[in-house]
């Protein structure tokens, strides 16, 4: 009987330490990801922003042209 108390304790003990570990490894990658997308958001709008500079430049020197 004791042994089975023991076990069970043991075991319960065991599942919180898992459950624990899945939860900050579940956390971690969460941040990752928002950490890869916010890079993305960041690259992709300096991407704009440079096309925006270009596509303005072109049409000044168009409108120096005429």
């Amino acid at each position: 009987m004791v042994c089975q108390e023991l076990e069970i304790r043991e075991r319960e003990k065991y599942m919180k330490e898992r459950h624990k570990k899945i939860i900050a490894s579940e956390a971690k990658l969460i941040q990752k990801q928002q950490n890869e997308m916010n890079a993305l958001k960041k690259k992709l709008e300096g991407n704009l922003n440079e096309r925006l500079k270009l596509r303005e430049n072109e049409h000044n020197k168009l409108l120096q042209r005429y």
